[in-house]
């Protein structure tokens, strides 16, 4: 069982019994791992977990454009 169960995480959401979904993978037991997380949210997700889940990557200062 995952120790973030906010219903509002997306890997408590229609991904939850995924079985491909980064949570029910590899790192299911990770507790760096913000589904092992209690404070865990999105915002610590890698890029390819984000896209796993639908969600778009982490914008990067590097991105920005220089003025």
């Amino acid at each position: 069982m995952k120790i973030n169960d906010d219903p509002f995480r997306v890997w408590n959401g229609i991904r939850e019994d995924d079985p491909f979904a980064p949570h029910n993978g590899f790192d299911a037991d990770n507790p760096f791992k913000p589904w092992n997380s209690p404070f865990g949210k999105e915002d610590d997700l890698t890029d390819s977990e984000r896209r796993a889940y639908g969600l778009s990557p982490k914008r990067r200062y590097e991105d920005d454009e220089n003025y």
